[in-house]
């Protein structure tokens, strides 16, 4: 999972450009101009070991010194651009944004962990058959804000705020400085009810271990009617019709896995709430 880091320069001249995220970079061709500086740039990429190339800025001729900066992937990497002063603490480039026309105007960056060492693991969704399927992903800092809305007693709309880390943006107090606030990212599914969905908010040091779900009969269809989300501090709270879990339901769903935390969510959704299922990835408190 990247971390977009905001452009440094012009957010003003020039065109967009955006080359998304990639596996590495094996090398970095820049054009250097003593009056303009970095007037453009070469990159080649690696994805799925395949090198893809992609050039920013039109300016060429003898004035310009070239730099070619060749780089060993995967044991190498790329953790700084000092001309746009644009990195992030102990993660490497993994492919880059901003401005260009005859030179580069702005630059910003999508940056990835060194090393990954795991995988978000996405656990076999046990509901319904029906419906149109969504897939939220897997988030570093998991699901922290949570919204359901509810028809016939069953949950027919929910709505995910998940963090995916830290992102820079350009400081609103500090000319040329840089703020980090966090990058969170809204998914919702199904038809936003009437009335305020019900909410649970989680602190910042939580995350979800497990989570149960309470399904029952619609006119011989399953969907779900509860879900009951659990966290690391022992908190349980309980979303959906009865939440006193007095309820019989017709079936009953627990996806919790030794270890894990639940990191994103997946499902399928008609008019009501169908199937849900989860990405787990291992616990690291360190």
């Amino acid at each position: 999972m990247s971390m977009f880091v905001d452009i440094c320069g012009d957010p003003h001249k020039g065109e967009t450009f955006d080359d998304g995220v990639y596996d590495g970079i094996s090398k970095v061709t820049i054009g250097d101009h003593e009056t303009y500086g970095v007037v453009y740039m070469k990159i080649e990429y690696i994805k799925d070991g395949d090198v893809v190339e992609k050039q920013h800025g039109n300016m060429r001729g003898e004035e310009i010194t070239e730099l070619v900066f060749a780089v060993d992937h995967p044991d190498e990497y790329i953790t700084e651009l000092f001309a746009f002063h644009l990195g992030a603490d102990g993660k490497k480039f993994a492919g880059l944004h901003g401005r260009a026309g005859d030179v580069i105007h702005a630059l910003g960056g999508h940056f990835d962990m060194v090393s990954s060492a795991h995988t978000p693991m996405p656990s076999v969704p046990k509901g319904g058959n029906y419906g149109t399927t969504w897939d939220d992903g897997a988030y570093d800092e998991g699901v922290k804000k949570l919204w359901v809305g509810e028809s016939d007693r069953h949950l027919s709309y929910i709505k995910f705020q998940y963090c995916n880390g830290d992102i820079l943006v350009p400081s609103a107090s500090q000319v040329g400085g840089f703020d980090c606030i966090k990058n969170l990212i809204f998914h919702s599914h199904g038809k936003e009810p009437p009335e305020a969905p019900k909410e649970i908010e989680l602190d910042d040091d939580d995350y979800v271990t497990s989570m149960e779900v309470g399904m029952s009969n619609y006119y011989g269809f399953l969907s779900i009617a509860m879900l009951k989300i659990k966290t690391n501090r022992g908190g349980a709270q309980v979303l959906g019709y009865d939440p006193t879990g007095s309820v019989k339901y017709a079936k009953r769903l627990l996806f919790k896995k030794r270890g894990h935390k639940i990191v994103g969510f997946f499902g399928r959704t008609s008019d009501f709430l169908e199937d849900i299922g989860v990405y787990f990835e291992p616990i690291n408190d360190e």
